[in-house]
This record gives structure tokens, sequence and C-alpha cells, in this order.
């Protein structure tokens, strides 16, 4: 079954990404321009501008359509391999652990210069993805979590949420914004920035991790939306913060103002790329209606974390993290019980 050329860990370079005022000087610049890409003409069906630059449109839509048809065809096809199924509390939901590879060989085979086209990473490594999948009753009771807490918490305020209800996001930084493209084609609500996630690592003599993300998200239908997490090099870009290492000299705060002395602390740079759904179905068993969140995830955190050890480690947080969520979102209610209205 055939994987798109976007959501890897292989992360995206400055002059594959669409136009953008933060970009354009780098963007003429970059080494990885790809003049082979550039076309006779710029009449808006080409997809890419004069400068080898992916229009914005069409690689929104790429990306999306490749979201897509990696959760249907992979996590709602059980394409990935059930290692069990555990709990996460205080969510009252069953969690639904699984996993899959992706070979070099593999790798090498995707078509690298389709859709939004950008160039075949120098060095691929093979990618272990890991997935869960949980079922939760769509209403606001005892550590469930409606639709609409699913789309503000995930889809409309996705890494503030992140380090809201996660213990170990110390900071995130946004970057860049992308705007003028809320609808195209059947997505609505599209969002896309890029962001920098900063997460604290407390084993002694481990340097904090960051991982600079570009996020998209959007609505597919009224009852199904998706979150597309793809690493990108932005070392050279002067709004940065932690890829260029400002973060060393200028001092973070959290909403309250308080400074966080841990944003100063040398980092290492991870690549993460994931996909994630939300959508309602219908139980078979009773004809109500559930929120199917899934997701699947791959991930490299580099510096001296052995790769076994973060596999070991990958099913444990991804699973934690829903229990995080939903104990996040009913606290934000007012009370544990869920009866105190929404977010």
């Amino acid at each position: 079954m055939s994987i798109g050329n976007h959501i890897h860990l292989a992360p995206l370079q400055l002059g594959e990404l669409p136009y953008h005022p933060n970009l354009h000087d780098l963007q003429q610049k970059d080494k990885y321009i790809r003049t082979q890409f550039i076309p006779a003409s710029n009449n808006g069906q080409d997809p890419c501008d004069e400068l080898g630059r992916p229009h914005l449109r069409q690689f929104l839509v790429a990306i999306l359509n490749e979201g897509v048809a990696f959760t249907d065809n992979y996590l709602y096809n059980d394409q990935f391999k059930r290692s069990k199924i555990t709990s996460s509390p205080p969510s009252a939901a069953k969690v639904t652990l699984g996993s899959t590879s992706f070979s070099q060989e593999h790798l090498s085979s995707i078509k690298w210069e389709d859709q939004a086209p950008r160039t075949k990473p120098r060095k691929l490594q093979k990618e272990r993805w890991f997935s869960r999948r949980s079922q939760h009753d769509d209403a606001q009771g005892p550590w469930t979590v409606d639709f609409a807490e699913f789309k503000i918490g995930l889809l409309q305020n996705h890494s503030e949420s992140e380090k809201a209800y996660t213990p170990d996001v110390l900071d995130y930084a946004d970057e860049i914004q992308s705007e003028g493209c809320s609808t195209i084609s059947n997505y609505t609500e599209i969002g896309a920035q890029i962001m920098e996630m900063a997460h604290e690592i407390k084993n002694p003599g481990v340097d904090n991790r960051v991982f600079p993300e570009l996020v998209i998200t959007a609505q597919i239908t009224p009852s199904s939306f998706i979150i597309i997490q793809i690493p990108v090099n932005i070392s050279d870009l002067p709004v940065a913060l932690y890829s260029n290492g400002k973060h060393l000299t200028q001092d973070r705060n959290t909403p309250e103002g308080q400074v966080i002395p841990q944003a100063k602390h040398k980092v290492v740079l991870g690549a993460y790329a994931s996909v994630e759904r939300v959508t309602q179905i219908q139980d078979p068993n009773n004809s109500s209606t559930k929120n199917d969140w899934a997701m699947a995830t791959t991930s490299d955190a580099r510096g001296y974390l052995p790769m076994f050890a973060q596999k070991l480690a990958l099913p444990g947080a991804i699973n934690k993290d829903v229990g995080l969520f939903v104990g996040w979102v009913c606290g934000r209610r007012g009370g544990g019980d869920g009866d105190n209205g929404g977010l």
C-alpha cells in the first residue's frame, strides 16, 4: 500500500514550503530549492511558483489528502498490528494500541515529486509508527468528551492545548501562521502554522527536546477533523526561538507572566510526525454516538536517547495522552464529573 511524500521523519526544508513573508529571503537562497520543479509558466495551475515553491492551496490540499488517505488506509483498515487494549485513566474509554513499520526500501519507492513536490531526502531511515484508537461517548458526562470539546481542544487550539494538558511540554513557540486559505475544496477551518514544541526531560544529564513542526489542521466533514504534524528544518529562520539558539538568552513566560527557567536550558532538536483524526460514528450495538479518536506517530528524539528505548516508551506515552486530555477537558468544565458545561 502506497504512502505519501510529506508525513515522514525527514524534515521539510524552507525551500519546500509555500511563500510566506518571513520565508521569502531565505527561500531565494535556500540550497534545497528544487529548480527541476520550476514551471514554464506560472498560471496558478502549476505545482510550483517561479522559485520552485509549492503554491499554498495545492500544498495544503496535498498534505490533507495524504493525511486522510493514511487514516483511511492504515488506521481504519487494520494495517497497524494490534499490541493490546488498555485503559488511560481517568478516561472512560478503552484504548487500542498498535504499530507498523516502513522500511528504507519502502520509503525509497515513494514518488517524492508527486502532488506538492519535494526533494527526495538524502538520508532515509526506517520509520516505526505507533498508533492508538479510542471511542468516547459523545456527551459531557463523567470522563467523556463530546465532539464540540474535541474540536476546541484539538482542532482549534491544538498546540496551546497540548501544552496545557501535557506535563512535560514546558513551552511552545508559534513562529509562522499562514492566512487566507481557511476553506479549500471540501476542507474547512484550515489552519497552518510552524511551531516549536519544547519538552522537558527530567532525567539527569539528558537535554530537553524541541520538535519544530508544521502543524496543519482542518475540518473534513461536519463530523470529522484532522491534525497533521510534519518535521520542518527552521534552524536558519530568524523568527525561530529554539531551533537557532535564541532561547538561551531570551526569557519565556507562562500565560500568568512567570518566567520558565527550564526554557533557557540546552536543547536537542528532534523529529516528530503524526496524523490525528476525530470522527463521530454510530455505535452498532446501541445506536449511540461515539467520538472515534485515532492517531499514529513516528518520532526520533535524537541525541543520546537510544532508539530502542524510545520505541519502548512511545506506546505508553501516546496512551497516557488520552487520559491527560480527557481529564483536562473535564476539569475545565469546573469539575471532573462533567456536569458543569463546556470549555
